[in-house]
């Protein structure tokens, strides 16, 4: 069901299904941004202690104790990025993909009309 005003987005469900229609709608991309994030840092974090564990470090100015060098960040963040971007893709990212290009382009405009009756 398409809206003619973006500001009936929210009243409309809740009006219809209750205030945990809300929920129903962003709990899909909230749960697989949490799993794409923990598969970044958790990567992130694994990168850090390989290059820590193979020499990639300076010694710190107080205390003496080994870290990771500025290029060492460097890379570890590449790598951990490659890695998501080697990642599959979010089944709700698909899903959403898939029901947008369902939907007619005339709807789409036909919506867009209402709003600026130019």
């Amino acid at each position: 069901m398409l809206l003619p005003l973006p500001f009936q987005s929210i009243p409309t469900p809740i009006s219809h299904e209750g205030v945990l229609a809300l929920y129903k709608g962003a709990t899909p991309p909230a749960v697989g941004w949490a799993a794409i994030d923990s598969l970044l840092l958790g990567s992130l974090h694994n990168y850090r202690l390989f290059f820590l564990r193979h020499g990639m470090t300076e010694p710190t100015p107080q205390t003496g104790i080994p870290r990771l060098t500025l290029m060492a960040h460097g890379v570890a963040g590449l790598f951990a990025g490659l890695t998501r971007l080697c990642a599959p893709k979010l089944p709700s990212n698909i899903l959403l993909t898939s029901v947008w290009y369902q939907v007619p382009s005339s709807q789409h405009l036909s919506s867009f009309s209402k709003v600026n009756p130019d």
